[in-house]
């Protein structure tokens, strides 16, 4: 039985990371990833990680930026997933879970936290965050 979330790497597929093909076929359109983490080394190793697996990722160092890059890229280029750390400055990580189910957008939501007690998690799943 394989792990319930993160990079998969069945013999002889490509990469898939929470369902979301990386190695695609030529022509497909490449899955954009959100990455929001405040911390600059945690966010670039994510960044690398994700994108030598072949998905296109952006990155944010706020909540106020990311629900910008996420209303800016809705209509032409949506993302597949946001990467959300809940520990950030000014406009936190739950903040930005509520904001963007509020709208009605759907982008499924990884919450990576520091915060590890069961209250937090279930309050990441109750304001609209998908793991």
């Amino acid at each position: 039985m394989g792990p319930a979330s993160g990079v998969v790497r069945p013999p002889g597929r490509a990469s898939s990371f929470w369902g979301l093909e990386a190695g695609l076929q030529k022509g497909a359109m490449t899955p954009r990833l959100l990455v929001v983490e405040d911390d600059e080394t945690i966010r670039e190793t994510l960044q690398e990680a994700l994108e030598q697996e072949g998905f296109a990722v952006c990155s944010c160092a706020n909540g106020r930026d990311a629900l910008h890059t996420l209303e800016r890229s809705r209509e032409r280029s949506p993302f597949a997933l946001v990467v959300l750390d809940l520990m950030l400055p000014g406009l936190g990580g739950l903040d930005v879970c509520r904001a963007l189910r509020a709208a009605s957008d759907l982008t499924p939501i990884l919450v990576v936290s520091a915060r590890d007690s069961e209250t937090d998690r279930v309050l990441g799943l109750e304001v609209g965050a998908d793991d």
